[in-house]
């Protein structure tokens, strides 16, 4: 681990999610990503994220019902994100 450390080695997420640990990600779908109220609680959410060890990755529906549905279809894949705001 040490020698891990010291070349700067992340693992993959892909991998970590195989390993059974998760990626690490927290998945979040907002209806239309210019709107002041959704630019805030991304802030919002992306730290308390950080606070607990995860990233946060966005989903930008545009307002569109099918796009929110194909990312929470994608986002749901244990592969991708450990857990999904909608």
């Amino acid at each position: 681990q040490r020698v891990a450390e010291k070349l700067g080695y992340r693992p993959h997420p892909g991998a970590r999610s195989l390993s059974g640990r998760g990626t690490g990600l927290i998945g979040l779908i907002t209806r239309e990503i210019n709107d002041p109220f959704f630019a805030e609680l991304i802030d919002v959410v992306s730290n308390v994220a950080k606070e607990e060890g995860y990233d946060l990755v966005l989903g930008n529906a545009r307002r569109e019902p099918e796009n929110a549905l194909a990312l929470r279809d994608r986002m749901l894949d244990p592969r991708h994100c450990d857990g999904l705001l909608l």
